[in-house]
């Protein structure tokens, strides 16, 4: 089936193969922290997202973003590069580069346990993972570090030099959680 297509099977990966290949990219540049994502216009092979690189592009996660926000942003690029991709091939301009496989990484789609923060975390990360991903409908838990597990569902914001002398404060449905470094305020569900 891959042979079949005169320019080959093209895939969109919204991902900067070899970095973050996988069935659920998006979801790994919130859970890692990723400050930058992209696009990758790939020819497919026998291999999960490994085929040569025809094109990509660059994309700044920014704070407070949701996952349905960058896919859409990630689709727009994605589509014209894809027009380019195909246009460049056809006219024999364009040159596919083979990934680096010592560069790959690979993901699984997530678990129940994925969707679990700690205290560990920076208050901007977690901030950004939650926002990213709460529209999952996923329980996401944080463990604080004095061995509480709290629900959340919704991230409201962060300081990220502020400190809390407990682990965590909550005033009706509003937690303030110690993080390290900064303090999130977040909404329990």
């Amino acid at each position: 089936l891959l042979r079949l297509p005169r320019l080959g099977c093209l895939n969109i990966q919204p991902a900067l193969l070899p970095d973050n290949r996988g069935p659920d990219p998006l979801f790994w540049t919130f859970r890692r922290g990723d400050e930058t994502t992209g696009v990758t216009i790939h020819l497919m092979d026998a291999g999960l997202d490994s085929g040569p690189i025809l094109l990509q592009a660059h994309v700044a996660v920014e704070d407070g973003a949701t996952e349905a926000a960058l896919e859409g942003r990630l689709a727009h690029i994605g589509g014209e590069l894809l027009a380019r991709a195909v246009a460049g091939l056809a006219a024999g301009s364009l040159t596919p580069t083979t990934q680096d496989a010592a560069l790959a990484t690979s993901y699984p789609f997530p678990t129940a346990a994925d969707f679990s923060i700690t205290s560990a975390w920076s208050a901007r990360r977690a901030y950004r993972f939650i926002c990213g991903v709460q529209g999952r409908g996923q329980q996401i838990t944080f463990s604080t570090d004095d061995g509480a597990t709290l629900w959340l569902l919704t991230a409201l914001g962060y300081d990220a030099t502020a400190t809390l002398p407990t682990s965590w404060r909550q005033d009706g449905d509003d937690l303030w959680l110690r993080c390290s470094p900064g303090v999130l305020h977040a909404r329990t569900a």
